[in-house]
């Protein structure tokens, strides 16, 4: 790639006055995603412990929307419970999941209720998703239409992996039309020794990045996914890293 298309790409900077906290409520998942730095100790919180989260979160904090992620959310018996208690107390919520249990039922059932439902999308080649963790989804462009038509944003996510690098999504991405598209690049996780061995090099990445460029993708490199987000996880830690690297917790809300 040469320098003029580089300088096309515009990576995601930190902002310190983010709204928005990801709430990582629920640690099970029904993929195995090699890159994932979420711990699968079955991890989640009671739906007493959810609620007892959003209630400080709205009595302390300056957080405006709540995402809630996972593991894989839409596992959660009382997923549509905590959705509506969100809203309830008057967040705005959004949500992201593997698309696997996404269902146009639930979509239409959340139609005022959700903001934005992103889905993780790394790849369309069955082999490919295989060798990442992830399952085959038969009803993704429907359901990503039905999001559309109901009035919630569509996010789609895709995570550069050495597997998927090479890999060019436009068809796809032409086809549901996605509001927000963000390329995130893999970092290692802590909990999987071998994950170092899909990390891509920048050059990579940002190829990667022209390659889908008409599509406005918000590219976020590993310096960013390390240190960029507020969460919360399933242990009821408040964080401003992914990983809970070094001194990065900010307080323990249960």
């Amino acid at each position: 790639m040469n320098n003029k298309d580089k300088q096309k790409i515009v990576l995601r900077k930190l902002d310190p006055t983010t709204n928005t906290i990801n709430f990582h409520f629920y640690d099970s998942c029904n993929y195995a995603c090699k890159h994932c730095f979420v711990n699968m100790q079955n991890n989640s919180l009671t739906f007493a412990e959810a609620k007892q989260i959003v209630n400080i979160l709205k009595d302390n904090y300056n957080y405006t929307r709540i995402n809630l992620a996972g593991g894989e959310p839409l596992l959660s018996p009382y997923i549509q419970s905590l959705i509506d208690y969100i809203v309830f107390k008057g967040f705005t919520c959004s949500l992201v999941t593997n698309g696997s249990m996404l269902t146009e039922e639930f979509v239409e059932l959340n139609k005022t209720k959700l903001q934005m439902i992103g889905i993780s999308v790394d790849s369309l080649n069955d082999e490919t998703n295989q060798l990442i963790g992830r399952k085959k989804i038969n009803n993704l462009i429907p359901v990503c239409k039905k999001i559309k038509e109901v009035g919630i944003k569509l996010k789609i996510n895709v995570c550069v992996l050495s597997y998927n690098k090479h890999e060019n999504l436009s068809s796809f991405l032409q086809k549901v039309k996605p509001d927000r598209f963000k390329i995130f690049q893999a970092i290692p996780s802590p909990h999987k020794p071998d994950s170092h061995q899909m990390i891509v090099s920048d050059n990579e990445f940002l190829e990667f990045c022209a390659r889908h460029q008409t599509f406005g993708p918000i590219c976020e490199n590993d310096s960013f996914i390390k240190d960029g987000y507020d969460i919360v996880d399933a242990e009821g830690v408040l964080s401003n890293n992914n990983l809970r690297l070094g001194k990065s917790v900010i307080a323990r809300l249960l």
